[in-house]
């Protein structure tokens, strides 16, 4: 986040009725000098009277989640984790620009060497 977008925020939540902030945001307004800690999860704003600040944990962004069970494919017999649904039609084009890999009697796309999809035709 650039420094002008940093005092920005900061100058938006000073006007609100709360001081509402992800750890991250607080972070950038410690290294600016705009929030002083003050002891252990207490700090002080530099340009407004308030003196209590909720911090919102950012959120984890684990984007690898099993929907195996959903699809009710066993992936395990295929060394994959991935699922490529696709049209007839698709499944043609990709096919005639070789991005379609035949294994083990099964179809797999292959858009990069080293990640296979099982392609299922819906």
């Amino acid at each position: 986040m650039k420094t002008s977008e940093i005092y920005d925020r900061y100058k938006e939540l000073c006007n609100c009725n709360e001081f509402i902030c992800s750890q991250s945001e607080l972070n950038d307004f410690m290294l600016c000098g705009l929030i002083i800690e003050s002891g252990k999860n207490k700090y002080i704003l530099r340009n407004t009277d308030k003196s209590k600040i909720t911090i919102i944990k950012d959120p984890n962004l684990e984007f690898d989640i099993d929907l195996s069970s959903l699809i009710n494919i066993d992936l395990s017999k295929f060394g994959t984790n991935k699922v490529y649904y696709m049209s007839n039609d698709t499944y043609n084009k990709y096919k005639e620009n070789n991005l379609i890999i035949n294994k083990d009697g099964y179809d797999f796309y292959r858009l990069f060497s080293n990640e296979l999809w099982l392609v299922k035709i819906l």
